[in-house]
């Protein structure tokens, strides 16, 4: 859901030639979404729908899905957000419970 809802608004609000732009924001939507998650998996998998979303309906306004130079740096990117996220929300997730541990 957090992934097709970023895609409606960014569709709505950044213009159609600012690629970049558009997938910056996706990128940004799922790393935080990962961090949410707290789950590797849960933000690879985002990761991935994120990357068919944008290159399907962000950057290809048609629909249709490439498999070409730029749209595989995207899926890295967006792969990359999502790795960043997940560590970053599994960390957190380590950090309160060694503060519950300590704590009793």
């Amino acid at each position: 859901m957090a992934v097709i809802l970023a895609c409606s608004i960014v569709a709505l609000s950044v213009p159609g030639t600012e690629t970049g732009t558009r997938v910056a924001v996706i990128a940004a939507v799922v790393g935080l979404f990962g961090g949410w998650a707290r789950h590797m998996g849960a933000a690879l998998l985002t990761g991935v729908i994120a990357w068919l979303f944008a290159t399907g309906f962000l950057v290809n306004t048609v629909g249709l899905l490439t498999f070409t130079g730029p749209d595989l740096v995207r899926l890295a990117v967006l792969l990359g957000a999502a790795v960043t996220g997940g560590v970053y929300g599994a960390r957190a997730r380590r950090r309160a419970a060694l503060a519950v541990d300590h704590a009793d």
